[in-house]
């Protein structure tokens, strides 16, 4: 672990693995450094994860850049609801 990785912060968490993982890559596409933590066993306990869904992190510097790429992405549900990112804690 180098220092930088000291200063993660969630950037979201979400439904699935796979969202999380499109969500990382469309990241990583832009140049900003992403990774997906969640809490399954490393993949042997699934349900784990129902509780505390797929989280993915960025770095403190980038979270801002961040939120800017994904919210050109995010659109509104059936019900004209628009998925929030979190506030890190």
């Amino acid at each position: 672990m180098t220092s930088q990785d000291r200063h993660l912060v969630p950037l979201g968490t979400f439904a699935s693995s796979t969202e999380a993982e499109v969500v990382r890559a469309r990241l990583e596409s832009h140049g900003i450094v992403a990774m997906v933590r969640q809490d399954d066993a490393g993949g042997m306990l699934p349900e784990l994860s129902w509780r505390n869904g797929p989280q993915v992190v960025v770095r403190a510097e980038d979270l801002d850049r961040a939120r800017e790429v994904l919210g050109q992405v995010l659109l509104p549900d059936e019900e004209g609801t628009t998925p929030t990112i979190e506030d890190p804690v």
